[in-house]
């Protein structure tokens, strides 16, 4: 539950200094914050699928965040916490899917040009 708290925050703070008046924050010269719709999944992947995918993605997040809690009730605790960072970032994405039709992504990785797919706290998790 922590999890999902932390992701829904920070995509909330995401929403209100990055989306509503469209921005990138530089903060670091490898890390920015940068407003990303992401239709998809990993990597944007599918991200043509249209509303058959969002359903689709939406089902599978709350299938996995909801079911990996109960297999993890016998496993030890560091495996247990694992598990709970695992249920939290699908169904922080699920919640995304369900309230804005897309997840929110904004942390930016960077260098020399390159740049790794934006991503939110739910996907680290």
């Amino acid at each position: 539950m922590v999890f999902i708290y932390f992701d829904y925050v920070s995509k909330l703070w995401a929403i209100e200094n990055l989306f509503i008046k469209y921005q990138s924050i530089q903060l670091t010269s490898f890390l920015s914050m940068t407003p990303v719709w992401n239709s998809g999944i990993s990597f944007g992947m599918f991200d043509q699928s249209g509303e058959f995918g969002r359903l689709i993605f939406t089902f599978i997040g709350l299938g996995f965040g909801m079911s990996i809690p109960i297999f993890a009730s016998n496993w030890n605790n560091l495996e247990r916490i694992g598990a709970g960072f695992i249920s939290g970032g699908a169904l922080g994405n699920a919640i995304d899917r369900i309230i804005h039709g897309k997840v929110i992504d904004f942390i930016d990785f960077h260098s020399y040009g390159i740049h790794f797919p934006t991503f939110n706290f739910a996907d680290t998790f």
